[in-house]
């Protein structure tokens, strides 16, 4: 929870969910604001990465994000993967997420570089 309320201060993000059980490295999954939105990709992605060398500095080692990866629509009840009551089923992100995760996790632990990948 400490990863996921660091990145949460980031302007240009309006829902995160950190996933990384078992993987090499942890990956945030997150959704951009509108504002955001109309940024040039190079520019979100240097700020991106920027967050998180930041949030990886105050975090202990095990829980350090090696990848990003930004999904286009937003969370929501109609979707399925916000509850009623508006939190986040980390299994639904997890079952949407999961698999590119923990690809991405394993690349990131390879190559030592974060990573951003766009869905």
């Amino acid at each position: 929870m400490p990863v996921e309320s660091a990145f949460a201060r980031c302007e240009w993000v309006d829902q995160q969910c950190l996933l990384g059980r078992g993987y090499s490295k942890t990956v945030m999954v997150c959704v951009l604001c509108e504002a955001a939105k109309e940024e040039e990709r190079d520019a979100l992605e240097q700020k991106l990465h920027q967050l998180v060398n930041e949030v990886n500095e105050s975090v202990d080692k095990s829980a350090r994000i090696g990848a990003i990866i930004v999904t286009q629509q937003a969370w929501s009840i109609e979707n399925g993967v916000l509850t009623p009551t508006l939190k986040i089923k980390r299994d639904e992100v997890e079952a949407r997420f999961g698999e590119q995760a923990q690809q991405l996790a394993h690349q990131s632990a390879v190559n030592k570089k974060i990573l951003v990948d766009w869905s």
